[in-house]
């Protein structure tokens, strides 16, 4: 009979499982808050992270999401296109992605601090994210090890019993030697990250142990707090409040073979981590309680004691949701790359290990490239770089098997939206020690595949590149799809020419005054007359008001008796109409004239947004028109490029553009004229100066306005760039009609 925790978890599971995208995006942005106490940093942090999970490789080349593609205009806003869920197991890629992402903002905030309460409470919150960052990226040993010796002063032994009492397992818990031993290797990975800010000491027996501050009381309610935040999400409390964990057993940690085991291994590192469950744990197993053997290091800091940073209350008032709009330009960021992924070919790869390159691979030369990795590498991409612009093309995040027993090597790999494969095998070499990765590129797509074929060079016997060379194996192929190409067209143009025959030859079914009008014969006749004069029946009936067509003489809406003829777009004239015959040339210069619609009735567009409404401007086709440049009133503002810039400049512009008399921003596409899409990018980060590259595009996807000067680029501080778009559309908007 399956245990009543078991069906707890399932039930929990099915009902948090693949929360809402932008449930999703608010809980990274309040941990990424929480750790950097910083908005717009915890911004980037989530779009870095997201940006990488996006492209997480995956066992067997499967994909993690579906996402479907459309047109900017014809579907609307980029957000309203992004994927809605997030599944369960991606929600613990993305904590440890956050984990990742904001690393390089704690490190530069943590050179401002100063020796102070505030400050120190700052540091023990990066001691304990990166604790756990570097604990759960392997597995509950690590955690259960790392809290129970480095954050708390527990003995081997009593972790010894806490990891037996989670595992569920006696044989995989290892000797005390071990223990020891993975300690050493968790302490340097600290001194890594924390370098000055952190001393060892040595213990009675010769341990070593992080230099203690004093008194520990003053951080107990923050340690609390740091470690619920930072428990896996979405995993629920399965530590029962009696019993012996050893004796009784918890069947829930209990290893359900190997397809249940990644869901079983969170729930033990939950029981670690959340500070209820491990006091519960600690408590079953007869231990002092958590707060008394808590042991955080002192940080050594410089500076004026009395100067402090925003401690934790300052930090919770500040993790507020993200609003409306980050949220949908969050969205747009992540879309934007997703276009460019589908788009672009790629160029150069660069394979960047935790962010140093390590390795470049070029497909056009070469499909995959190799390389030896460090012990503790965790995070994997590629990245490609096309007309010198960085694209991240796939992420792969290290998973420890040290305690399951997983074979190796372990491939993974994803296909993205332009169908390019990009794998990662990673794999031990023999009797060296070493991990080995290689990475590999090809394109599933059949165009991008020739097209890559045949770019590719030939190698010379020696094995090198020498360059483009026709060699028969390259030949064979090109005649095979040049046959083909040309048979295709072939057919295609037999079957044209065989409609527009079809078409010549067809009788007009039209008729005038209910009677059948045949090819070649006049309308404007009555059947039977064959070309005779009718007697007063020649006269038109007038039309009051209408103004007369200044090419023709035609009035406006009213057809002459020849315009039957002229093609489907025109229609038969209604009895009483008809007039004498006219002579041929005047015949042939007919045609039918719509009216004129009010100009307020050009500004409106259709539901779709591609399309202007049924009451705008129509041409003699039929093909519908749209808003002119000059004519441009309603302006939807898209900003997109460096995250800390593009609100502020979006907020500048918008009002800007509502400060003239002849513009106005609107919050919808569906109500603009025309879309003004900007790029915003900071010449480096302590610059107050932005550089925006300006396009104005009407529903079509035309583009109808680049900027005042060719390459449509502004530069200056956030209000002049706004001041001199707007000028610059007032100014060349008026030019334009005056010409």
């Amino acid at each position: 009979m399956r245990n009543s925790g078991a069906r707890l978890r399932e039930l929990y599971n099915d009902s948090m499982n693949n929360p809402p995208i932008d449930e999703v995006l608010n809980k990274a942005f309040s941990l990424a808050c929480f750790i950097l106490d910083d908005r717009a940093t915890a911004i980037q942090s989530v779009e870095k992270a997201m940006a990488r999970l996006e492209v997480t490789t995956a066992a067997q080349g499967k994909r993690l999401y579906y996402k479907p593609a459309a047109s900017d205009w014809v579907q609307g806003k980029k957000s309203e296109r992004y994927r809605n869920k997030v599944f369960f197991g991606e929600l613990h890629l993305l904590q440890r992605l956050i984990y990742i992402a904001s690393e390089v903002f704690e490190k530069n905030r943590e050179q401002t601090f100063t020796a102070g309460d505030a400050a120190e409470k700052e540091m023990l919150i990066h001691f304990v994210k990166h604790l756990i960052r570097i604990t759960t990226r392997r597995n509950s040993f690590y955690v259960t090890l790392g809290i129970n010796r480095l954050l708390y002063n527990y003995t081997t032994a009593e972790t010894m019993e806490t990891f037996n009492a989670v595992i569920q397992d006696p044989a995989r818990v290892k000797d005390d030697y071990y223990y020891r031993s993975r300690k050493g290797v968790l302490m340097q990975e600290l001194k890594n990250r924390f370098g000055s800010f952190l001393n060892v000491a040595r213990g009675p027996r010769g341990e070593e142990r992080f230099h203690a501050s004093s008194p520990q009381t003053r951080f107990a309610d923050l340690v609390k707090e740091c470690l619920s935040v930072f428990t896996p999400w979405n995993t629920y409390c399965l530590v029962p409040a009696v019993g012996n964990p050893i004796v009784d057993g918890i069947p829930d940690f209990s290893s359900q073979g190997k397809q249940a085991e990644d869901k079983i291994e969170v729930d033990r590192i939950h029981a670690v981590l959340h500070p209820d469950c491990f006091e519960r744990l600690i408590g079953m197993l007869g231990f002092d309680r958590p707060q008394e053997r808590l042991e955080v290091p002192h940080f050594f800091l410089t500076g004026d004691s009395n100067a402090t940073g925003s401690g934790p209350a300052a930090r919770r008032e500040s993790s507020t949701s993200l609003s409306s709009n980050e949220l949908e330009e969050i969205k747009s960021h992540l879309d934007d790359q997703s276009a460019r992924r589908k788009r672009d070919f790629a160029g150069m790869l660069r394979v960047l290990v935790d962010g140093k390159e390590r390795a470049r691979l070029t497909p056009s030369h070469s499909a995959s490239t190799r390389f030896a990795l460090d012990g503790d590498a965790e995070l994997i991409e590629v990245r490609s770089m096309v007309n010198g612009d960085d694209l991240l093309l796939a992420s792969h995040l290290f998973v420890n098997h040290e305690l399951a027993n997983e074979p190796n090597p372990e491939v993974s790999s994803i296909v993205l939206e332009g169908g390019q494969e990009v794998s990662i095998k990673i794999s031990s070499l023999e009797g060296a020690g070493q991990t080995i990765v290689d990475v590999a590129y090809r394109q599933t797509g059949l165009l991008r595949s020739v097209i890559s074929f045949f770019k590719r060079p030939s190698q010379s016997s020696a094995g090198g590149p020498v360059g483009l060379r026709w060699s028969p194996a390259r030949l064979v192929p090109l005649f095979v799809l040049g046959f083909l190409f040309l048979a295709f067209a072939a057919l295609g143009t037999r079957q044209l020419l065989r409609q527009r025959n079809l078409e010549s030859t067809k009788p007009v079914t039209e008729t005038n005054n209910g009677q059948p009008v045949m090819p070649g014969s006049d309308p404007s006749r009555p059947p039977g007359t064959h070309g005779e004069s009718s007697s007063g029946d020649d006269k038109a009936a007038p039309l009051a008001s209408s103004p007369v067509d200044k090419r023709n003489g035609s009035q406006n809406g009213v057809a002459s008796s020849g315009d039957a003829q002229l093609g489907s777009s025109q229609s038969p004239l209604k009895a009483g109409t008809n007039r004498s015959q006219p002579d041929s040339r005047e015949r042939e210069n007919r045609e039918t004239v719509v009216r004129r619609p009010d100009p307020d009735e050009r500004n409106t567009l259709s539901s779709k947004g591609n399309r202007p409404a049924t009451d705008t401007t129509r041409t003699i086709n039929g093909e519908a028109t749209v808003v002119p440049f000059s004519e441009v009133r309603k302006i939807y503002v898209e900003v997109t490029g460096d995250a800390a810039s593009r609100l502020t400049a979006r907020a500048k512009l918008i009002e800007a553009l509502n400060g003239t008399a002849k513009l106005m921003s609107v919050d919808s596409k569906d109500e603009a004229d025309a879309l003004l899409k900007i790029k915003v990018t900071r010449p480096n980060s302590q610059s107050a100066n932005v550089v925006a590259r300006v396009t104005l595009i009407n529903p079509r996807g035309e583009t109808i306005w680049r900027g005042s000067d060719s390459r449509g680029t502004y530069q200056g501080s956030y209000e002049s760039v706004a001041a001199d778009i707007v000028k610059g559309l007032l100014d060349d908007a008026s030019s334009t009609r005056r010409r």
